[in-house]
């Protein structure tokens, strides 16, 4: 269960109590049926303890997993960072409706790219609006190794309450591909990344810009960050680690029916 749920059982994901209590009733019905099925449920997987509390608002229990790593090929092949200060690549990957996230480090983006000749790549499923922004069409197969390409990916955000319960799933992907990640981060980001070790924290655009064109032109600072962000990552987040935990899980509930 994560936030892509919402529509299922929408006032278990609301921190605000009163809005909380308006949902249960907006949506009694809905959430009437969805407590029904669940209550079938022996458990609910979560790859983050932020869905802990929400979970059980919906009368489940919480069986948490490790988040799972999507760019598998990227474990043995990974960046390493180049010692360039000039056309240095800063990626950002999501699909077209997420773009409009970005609407406010816009202008940073486009300094760092007049001033320091960055080139901005959006990994995406649509072409944007933006003839400065290098828009490429996101295929699963190849985009572990188009992440290569890159020198540092980022992440912005708005503060909706949404966004709040969003998993780190973006971000872990860049890590993993062993890139240095500035974020505008998530509650559930701030528990993968170490900040200033394995990535960055910013939450204005001014530190944003600051910290990017700090890696820009610090390449000792990309290489000592994105090795320790991949390293850390696979270590703590790989495939072997997620199926040791589920079947941890899965044993603990076959225990208890006995």
């Amino acid at each position: 269960m994560d936030y892509h749920d919402t529509f299922i059982y929408p006032s278990v994901y609301e921190d605000n109590a009163v809005l909380r209590l308006a949902k249960r009733l907006r949506y009694f019905s809905t959430e009437w049926s969805a407590a029904k099925r669940f209550s079938l449920v022996d458990g609910c997987f979560i790859a983050t303890p932020l869905l802990a509390d929400v979970v059980a608002r919906a009368g489940m229990r919480p069986l948490e997993v490790p988040r799972q790593i999507y760019n598998g090929d990227n474990e043995l092949h990974f960046k390493e960072a180049t010692d360039a200060t000039r056309g240095v690549v800063l990626y950002w990957t999501g699909v077209s409706l997420n773009q409009p996230q970005n609407e406010a480090i816009l202008p940073a983006l486009r300094r760092l790219k007049d001033r320091h000749g960055c080139r901005v790549v959006y990994d995406t499923d649509q072409k944007g609006e933006h003839d400065w922004i290098e828009y490429r069409t996101f295929d699963n197969e190849t985009w572990p190794r188009e992440m290569l390409l890159a020198d540092i990916a980022f992440r912005w955000r708005d503060t909706s309450n949404l966004q709040h319960f969003k998993d780190p799933n973006k971000v872990l992907s860049y890590m993993a591909a062993g890139l240095p990640a500035v974020v505008h981060p998530t509650a559930s980001e701030k528990l993968v990344v170490r900040d200033g070790e394995t990535g960055f924290f910013v939450n204005t655009v001014d530190e944003f810009e600051r910290v990017v064109t700090r890696l820009v032109l610090e390449p000792e600072l990309r290489r000592k960050v994105g090795k320790a962000a991949h390293a850390e990552v696979w270590e703590k987040y790989s495939l072997k680690k997620h199926v040791e935990c589920l079947r941890g899980h899965i044993l603990h509930l076959l225990k208890e029916k006995r």
